[in-house]
């Protein structure tokens, strides 16, 4: 849907509190105002702009059908990217089988053995056309050096890649990549 997303709950105090938060935190908003139904506002936490428009909406309420089935998918892919890099050297798994099946997946994560290849495997993989990403510990962002160092966490952050994962990929898609991987790795 673009930047966003959309939050569903069965629960009344969290959807409460992302109504609230995804306007500012206001305890009413100009078209409440508009309305008669209040006369003022307060701003009672640390809210957002997050206020989605209606194309945006449209498009959230057309995919809903489909989400069962994308998710699916994804999943798909994810059993089949573990099938296919179980054995290989240099390549670590870090969910089990069981996280595959509860998770959504935006991305298939790996961890290789070290930044340096890391880094070489993601050139590799870019001069071939497969685009894969990685993010940094939060530990290396100014807002965060203030709560300490997290050795486990920036380790991790320095050797894992995002391999490219989504509904409509099939396994052959997945199978290039995989072989693509290999070949980097060699």
């Amino acid at each position: 849907m673009g930047e966003g997303g959309m939050v569903t709950t069965a629960h009344e105090e969290y959807a409460a509190k992302v109504r609230s938060l995804r306007s500012h935190a206001m305890t009413s908003v100009t078209w409440d105002r508009h309305r008669g139904h209040a006369e003022s506002y307060d701003i009672v936490d640390v809210g957002f702009n997050y206020r989605m428009d209606e194309p945006r909406a449209a498009l959230g309420l057309s995919r809903l059908p489909r989400l069962d089935a994308d998710l699916e998918a994804r999943r798909a892919g994810v059993r089949t990217y573990r099938q296919l890099l179980a054995d290989v050297p240099g390549v670590e798994l870090p969910w089990t089988d069981e996280d595959v099946e509860r998770a959504t997946h935006f991305a298939f994560c790996i961890l290789l053995p070290d930044r340096g290849t890391r880094d070489a495997v993601r050139d590799a993989l870019a001069a071939d056309g497969i685009q894969t990403t990685w993010y940094p510990s939060l530990t290396y962002f100014t807002e965060y050096e203030s709560h300490g160092r997290r050795p486990v966490s920036e380790e991790t952050a320095d050797r894992h890649v995002a391999l490219p994962l989504s509904a409509s990929m099939v396994p052959g898609d997945i199978e290039t990549v995989v072989e693509r991987l290999r070949v980097a790795l060699a």
